[in-house]
């Protein structure tokens, strides 16, 4: 425990993020929940547990595949179905015939980003660009990870519940749970939250964004989207991880991208020590799942050992893109200082 303290104030001293709080747990024995550092980079506003965190991509697994799957399993979504019969403004054409699975797997032919939102007029005028989209690799033959392809799950996920995506989530993942600091828009919420912690500094008039979020397409998209958008804090997302090792979906669990393609289940990475590269770090453990957010957020958990590591930071309050690589080092660090714990 001391060798985690040692690195999160290594990190905090280093300029990678001002604060953070990290939770490691098996199943339901927590091993170490730490608070650390100030919210803002000064010591007026120091981090406490239970504080909101823009989750950032930790969104696409936690709400976006997990309403996937519901969905699939009461049969409203067939995953290998073209997105096409859910969405038919998509562009028509052989080259788009991409299935809902495929898009749900990172693979079904669109590039990793796209300022389309950003160039819009209006949102309409968005969600426009995004269904006629060129394709930059025929689907399946490539793992390319993309928003834009959870982005559209947002949109098939609310054309099949015909409720907006966060009004989705609240009643068939949040309600369920018991979770009631799980939300898209939390500035919108009634009743009293936790702190929120602030993201990127002085790019507002108003100062630094904290509420919204973070993600700049999903910003211009209204904020409750399938690619980002969620909040929530260490304790809640421990009850979701203990939910999805007790109820072991192979589709949240086992690899689908069976063709020599990069591992990945609907939603998260999957560590295949035949596949370096994982934020993890090569030597966690294999078989284990896992997601970051751009904010500095990410969870992994080992379906074998239950096996719970919950790092939450507001990294780009830093630096937007200037301490990527050390977060990656300290992501690799932290799992493999927490799997002997």
């Amino acid at each position: 425990m001391d060798s985690i303290d040692r690195l999160v104030n290594q990190h905090m001293a280093s300029g990678t993020f001002p604060c953070g709080e990290v939770l490691v747990a098996h199943g339901q024995r927590i091993d170490l929940h730490k608070a650390y550092g100030f919210m803002e980079g000064s010591d007026i506003a120091p981090l406490h547990k239970g504080a909101l965190f823009d989750l950032a991509s930790l969104t696409k697994p936690l709400a976006t595949a997990q309403l996937l799957v519901a969905l699939a399993a009461k049969g409203q979504i067939d995953l290998d179905a073209p997105a096409r019969d859910y969405l038919p403004e998509l562009k028509a054409g052989q080259k788009h015939a991409f299935t809902v699975r495929q898009l749900a797997l990172h693979q079904a032919g669109f590039a990793a980003d796209d300022p389309f939102a950003k160039n819009a007029t209006s949102i309409d005028a968005a969600w426009r660009a995004l269904f006629e989209m060129e394709l930059a690799y025929l689907p399946g033959t490539q793992m390319v990870y993309s928003c834009l392809g959870y982005l559209l799950l947002g949109q098939i996920i609310e054309r099949v519940t015909k409720m907006p995506i966060d009004e989705a989530f609240a009643q068939m993942i949040a309600k369920p749970l018991g979770l009631t600091q799980t939300m898209f828009t939390p500035l919108e919420a009634s009743g009293k939250l936790p702190p929120i912690v602030p993201t990127v500094p002085n790019i507002r008039p108003s100062g630094y964004i904290r509420g919204m979020v973070n993600d700049s397409t999903a910003r211009c998209l209204g904020g409750k989207v399938g690619n980002a958008g969620l909040f929530s804090t260490a304790e809640e997302l421990h009850k979701i991880a203990l939910h999805l090792l007790d109820q072991y979906d192979p589709l949240i669990f086992e690899n689908g991208n069976r063709s020599g393609l990069t591992p990945r289940t609907i939603g998260f990475e999957y560590h295949d020590l035949r596949f370096p590269g994982a934020s993890c770090g090569d030597n966690f453990i294999h078989g284990a799942i896992g997601h970051t957010g751009f904010t500095g957020t990410s969870l992994w958990l080992d379906p074998m050992s239950k096996l719970i590591v919950i790092a939450l930071t507001n990294r780009v309050y830093s630096s937007y893109r200037g301490t990527i690589p050390a977060m990656r080092q300290f992501r690799i660090d932290l799992h493999s200082i927490a799997q002997h714990l």
